[in-house]
């Protein structure tokens, strides 16, 4: 999950700071940064990117899963969490990232469940990305991918 994640991050023009590692990895499967462009001033803003692959399960994430979430962020000097997952977060930990940014502990948060994958991938037209990490999904979609890449070309 980790190494299709940095695919597709640095295909979206994401900066790599670091990797999937092999062995514990102290809560970070990713850092990765873009550039924010404003009026006066360039900021380059980090996110902290968890992974987790529990499509097999089909369990969601809990907050049990992503245990301190905060102080991860700040250890790796991140401004953000990304949450990248084959399933859907729980109502629990979307209550728990809400928190974080609304008691300013981090900046801003994303997640990025399957569906949001699914679709993030097809709609940026990544289907070889698509096609080597989610075969099952891309099988389902096919048939749309290529009405929708027809009709961008008519």
């Amino acid at each position: 999950m980790g190494i299709f994640c940095k695919r597709l991050s640095s295909r979206v023009r994401f900066f790599i700071e670091s990797t999937p590692d092999r062995g514990p990895d102290g809560g970070k499967d990713l850092l990765i940064s873009e550039d924010l462009q404003g009026t006066l001033n360039q900021y380059r803003f980090k996110w902290l990117v968890s992974c987790k692959h529990f499509a097999t399960s089909n369990k969601s994430v809990s907050e049990k899963d992503e245990l301190n979430i905060q102080e991860r962020v700040d250890s790796f000097k991140a401004d953000g969490f990304i949450g990248f997952y084959s399933t859907l977060p729980s109502s629990g930990l979307n209550k728990r990232l809400s928190d974080l940014k609304d008691n300013n502990k981090i900046k801003d948060y994303r997640v990025f469940d399957s569906k949001l994958i699914e679709n993030y991938l097809v709609r940026m037209g990544f289907s070889k990305l698509l096609m080597r990490y989610l075969p099952n999904s891309y099988k389902k979609i096919k048939p749309m991918h290529l009405v929708l890449l027809m009709n961008l070309f008519h």
